[in-house]
């Protein structure tokens, strides 16, 4: 009920943002859930693993009212794990699109109870033959852990018996064989309710349905008289005891089914004679099949003429109601051509080079039965022949099953010298199973919900040529297949195939408005070619070679955001990506490079007396990077993207007037000024005190001034005044008092001001004046009071509206965030409205107005308004962001912490200058970012805010460390590779591995597990994973001078 609810909930939140009429084509199906065993603590974790088509980048994951988080597709499976086996909860699991909140996909994994960790699975049956009464029983089996004596087995909800575990398997039935009675049979354990598992058994039917197939003749040789005999053999399933065989409508006896073939005879090789078989069962004659066979010739040495193993495939319907025919048969002894004719019609000659043949096309109308004959243009004997019937397009033909898009990844072989396959890959309008084969052998049927398939193991012998062929189950020709080659596990496994340091150019636009891409880049253990695809389309295979290569030429129209995926063609795993956004053609040739809207901004003094000074600015038609110069100095070069930048420490002596030039690396001419001046950080002579901000009354459009006043000592001649994101200009202190403005009253603006010394940055004072609400001498609505009473229990809050009134109508209306709310009568003020929800994020809008003369109207504003449980705001405070040791070339591993009060949520967020960089468990604390990018500045930033929350954050600067001059050449645990592959995890690295290298195995309960090593050589690391049981573990690897945590979900 509750994962009906959850679905419900989905679709009324659509419904309700109004977003079904925006969905696209994104497509989320095969969802897997698989769950772990409990762990000591009583917690298990769950595996999460689905198909999907035109999807966005990432999907979230909720269920049971938690958030689990958002991740990308190309992470998938995803791994929750820590979630409580408490026997109530009933676990459920929603994955929807970031991009497209109406792709969605929901299953219900239902209780897990760890406090027995019992377990049922592996339910399976099979059926017996059915009897004279048209019954049959089944053989019910299944395994079991931690479970008590007995279980109870429920058929569709009908108790059937209890049963001792020490009883399997069971024989269960008879049943009738129907047809048409599908089987729910569940098992629920005696002692706890809470452990059971189910299976369905489709229809059978008994008998089973007759059908006769697969129909094959063979002859033997001729005899003196030109007479030959006729061996027949087929295939027949739910059939009577015997059936009738016909040549050319002549019975040729009664025959008993079981024999390997029939032998029919004699028969005329008279090189004329064509034999039309017909294999009827006798209780059934409806139940038949029929073949047109021959002629056979004996008068002659050479084999006459024959066409043989036709196939004749119908397309689907057009719009207009029409239809083609293909035909494709093999010849033998046959002309050059051959003729088709059929319905009265000659449809043509055509040379045996031309098939398969397309015809067509003709009308689906439901009437004309269709019928096609073949023979040769010479030999009017040979030939073939094809009724297809009726055929009517007014019905829509289903789509045809389809598989597509293989993959198939050898996995590393065991101490057996063994191997297995992982299989996956997409499909349509399919069964529910496929089937494996390859090599002479059938591997398996197994239902499209077990994609990926883990496949083997297979021998590793150097020697067998392994192929794979894919089919439904159903449909013998919705298929894929998939050639591998020779596996040798004797030999030392090759590096891995690596691509690398990828440049792609965009060339200038020609006058058609297309332009090029040339692409290079390194390349290693590859096969002989790449495959580069992007936006939807496949640009071709391409041998290394031909590197650099000359991409295109694609339209710069302005919309497409292109993106290139570049692919070994034997190596999915081995690629490059790279997104280059749109291009624009346009004939007009490009503006001139232009900096402007420069924005600035000086840090406070340290202890040291420096500072630091901050850029920003708009920027267009530029090269790639930019200068900054002042005093005599290049401050460095930075790239557009950096922005803003920071540079610093710079001396605040009190004499330096620091003037600073941004110029662009190519245009010299394209450039901005900033004039600083003196910056003095010694400023203990200099205070500005006792300010005071006052306003003026409204005036206009509700305008106002602000004066200031304050007194000042061992100042320079002037200050700047800033504030609330402006900066007002520099004043004369022999000015005092000065007045801004004018300035908008709009109830929501808090005004503050900060006042800083010209010269000395340092000497400086704040004033705050609060928000402004300008309600004129002759407003009609006026003296409002806007009062918020305190949080109830379900965090929500009322507000109360109280004012004084005059020339208006009977009655005024109340609207919050543009929504009417109620309508009052004046004699009703005082007023209280709500409730409203303080969820710490709404920003509510108050409008006050008159019902009928709507130009009457006040506004009043509450922002983000929140109630906590604990009744304390969150905050997060004392942040420390300590750089460790580099783990690549602009990395390193950064260890935050920090302490929060007033949470509502379990988890924050990390940021740096550019993106969201982490998802976190405040409980994590002390956390390390492993891979922390720089920002190529001197000081690095990261901003910390509760999850869902931006109103709580806290943001800190800290210096960096040099990452820059990692050798590639050495060895680092970063560049480690880890493979984790049927009993074994593999360590790889492209240097030597150093003798001082240390590895430790933990389980989620942080206990330290023994590992037993299997390899060890001066590149690679293997360990055994045989001992561990189903779970997530960690490999913590560590050298002298850096460390780093792998995980890995061990499935056994």
């Amino acid at each position: 009920m509750r994962f009906k609810n959850l679905l419900l909930s989905l679709s009324i939140l659509f419904l309700g943002t109004g977003l079904f009429s925006k969905v696209q084509a994104c497509e989320l199906f095969d969802l897997v859930i698989t769950k772990t065993i409990c762990n000591a603590e009583k917690k298990f974790a769950v595996k999460i693993n689905f198909a999907y088509r035109d999807a966005g980048d990432f999907f979230t994951i909720t269920g049971n009212g938690k958030n689990y988080g958002k991740f990308a597709y190309s992470k998938l499976p995803i791994i929750i794990d820590g979630l409580p086996g408490d026997c109530t909860t009933i676990y459920e699991f929603a994955i929807t699109d970031v991009t497209n909140q109406s792709c969605h996909i929901a299953k219900e994994l239902g209780k897990v109870c760890c406090e027995s960790n019992c377990e049922l699975f592996d339910l399976r049956y099979d059926k017996s033959d059915c009897d004279s009464t048209n019954r049959f029983k089944l053989l019910f089996n299944f395994k079991y852990q931690n479970a008590s004596k007995c279980f109870r087995l429920k058929i569709n909800d009908h108790n059937y018996g209890e049963f001792e575990y020490s009883a399997l398997p069971l024989n269960l039935g008879p049943f009738e064989g129907d047809c048409v009675t599908k089987r729910l049979i569940t098992i629920v354990d005696c002692d706890k309710p809470e452990c059971q598992a189910r299976l369905e058994i489709p229809e059978i039917c008994c008998p089973e349905k007759c059908k006769i197939s697969d129909l094959k003749i063979e002859r033997t040789a001729c005899d003196s008289d030109k007479m030959f005999y006729a061996k027949i053999a087929f295939k027949a399933t739910g059939v009577s005891d015997s059936f009738y065989l016909k040549a050319n409508n002549r019975l040729m006896g009664k025959f008993k089914y079981g024999e390997a073939f029939y032998k029919i005879g004699p028969l005329l090789g008279d090189c004329v004679t064509k034999y039309n078989f017909l294999i009827a069962d006798h209780r059934d004659p409806s139940c038949a099949t029929d073949t047109l066979w021959g002629p056979v010739c004996c008068d002659t040495i050479q084999e006459p003429c024959k066409l043989y193993d036709l196939i004749v495939e119908k397309t689907d319907c057009t719009p207009d109601k029409l239809f083609y025919v293909f035909f494709n048969f093999k010849n033998r002894n046959s002309s050059d051509c051959f003729k088709v004719t059929g319905n009265g019609k000659f449809y043509g000659e055509f040379p045996y080079s031309s098939l398969p043949l397309k015809l067509g096309p003709f009308h689906g109308d439901c009437t004309t039965e269709y019928e096609f004959v073949i023979k040769d243009c010479k030999d009017e004997r040979c030939g073939l022949e094809k009724f297809i019937g009726k055929v009517c397009c007014d019905i829509v033909p289903p789509d045809p099953c389809k598989l597509y898009d293989l993959q198939v990844i050898r996995l590393e072989c065991n101490n057996d010298k063994q191997f297995y396959f992982k299989i996956n890959f997409g499909h349509n309008n399919t069964s529910d199973c496929f089937r494996v084969s390859g090599n002479g052998h059938i591997y398996g049927e197994f239902p499209y919900s077990s994609l990926p398939l883990l496949l083997g193991p297979f021998p590793g012998d150097c020697i067998t040529e392994y192929e794979l062929v894919i089919k439904d189950c159903k449909d013998e020709h919705c298929g894929l297949e998939k050639f591998i080659g020779k596996v040798c596990c004797d030999s030392v496994p090759p590096e891995p195939c690596k691509l690398y340091d990828l440049n792609v150019t965009r060339l200038e636009c020609n006058n058609d408005k297309q332009f090029f891409l040339k692409i290079n880049f390194g390349h290693k253990n590859t096969s002989d070619c790449f495959k580069v695809t992007g936006n939807g389309h496949f640009y071709g295979e391409f041998p290394y070679t031909s590197l650099p290569l000359l991409l295109g030429p694609l339209p710069g129209d302005c919309k497409t955001e292109y993106e290139l995926v570049i692919k070994d063609c034997k190596d999915e795993r081995c690629g490059l990506e790279k997104f280059i956004g749109k291009v624009c053609c346009d004939s007009v040739p490009p503006g001139p490079c232009k900096l402007t809207e420069l924005r600035f901004e000086k840090s406070v003094c340290d202890a040291n007396g420096n500072f630091y000074v901050s850029f920003d600015f708009d920027h267009a038609n530029t090269s790639d990077c930019f200068k900054i110069q002042g005093n005599g100095r290049t401050y460095g070069e930075f790239k557009y993207s950096q922005l803003p930048v920071k540079i610093g420490p710079l001396p605040g002596d009190c004499h330096t007037e620091y003037e600073f030039l941004i110029v662009d690396c190519a245009d010299p001419h394209c450039s901005l000024v900033k004039d600083l001046g003196v910056v003095c950080c010694n400023t203990a002579d200099c205070k500005i005190s006792n300010v005071s901000v006052a306003r003026t009354h409204c005036e206009g459009e509700r305008k106002f001034y602000a004066i200031l006043k304050f007194n000042h000592v061992g100042t320079s001649e002037c200050f700047r005044l800033r504030g609330n994101g402006h900066d007002y200009g520099e004043f004369r202190y022999a000015n005092l008092p000065i007045k801004i403005g004018p300035l908008t009253a709009d109830c929501n603006t808090p005004y503050e001001f900060v006042i800083e010394d010209c010269k000395k940055n340092e000497c400086r004072a704040e004033a705050f004046l609060g928000k402004v609400c300008c309600d004129s001498t002759d407003a009609k609505i006026y003296e409002l009071t806007m009062t918020r009473s305190d949080c109830e229990p379900d965090s929500t809050f009322n507000v109360k509206f109280g004012f004084r009134y005059r020339e208006v109508s009977d009655s005024f209306e109340i609207l919050v965030n543009g929504r009417l709310i109620k309508t009052f009568a004046y004699t009703q003020v005082p007023v209280v409205v709500g409730p409203f929800k303080a969820d710490c994020h709404t920003i509510y809008k108050f409008r006050i107005r008159d019902q009928k003369d709507t130009t009457i109207f006040t506004d009043r504003y509450i922002e983000r308004p929140c109630c906590k449980p604990q009744g304390e705001p969150c905050r997060i405070f004392d942040v420390k962001a300590t750089p460790l040791n580099c783990t690549g070339p602009d990395e390193y591993a950064l260890k935050i912490d920090f302490k929060y009060q007033g949470t509502t949520n379990s988890f924050f967020d990390v940021f740096d200058r550019t993106k969201n960089i982490g998802f976190f468990r405040f409980d994590s604390l002390p956390l390390i970012i492993n891979n922390f990018k720089q920002s190529g500045r001197d000081f690095d930033f990261i901003k910390i805010c509760e999850n869902d929350n931006p109103g709580c954050c806290s943001v800190i600067e800290f210096r960096t460390i040099d990452c820059v001059s990692n050798d590639p050449s050495k060895f680092s645990i970063k560049r480690l590779i880890v493979n984790n592959s049927s009993g074994t995890v593999g360590l790889f690295s492209e240097q030597l591995i150093p003798a001082d290298l240390k590895l430790e195995l933990f389980n989620l309960e942080s206990k330290q597990i023994p590992i037993i090593q299997l390899e060890s050589g001066p590149h690679e690391i293997l360990i055994s994973t045989e001992n561990l049981s189903t779970n997530v573990y960690f490999i913590r690897i560590k050298d002298s001078t850096d460390s780093k945590t792998y995980k890995f979900f061990h499935l056994r």
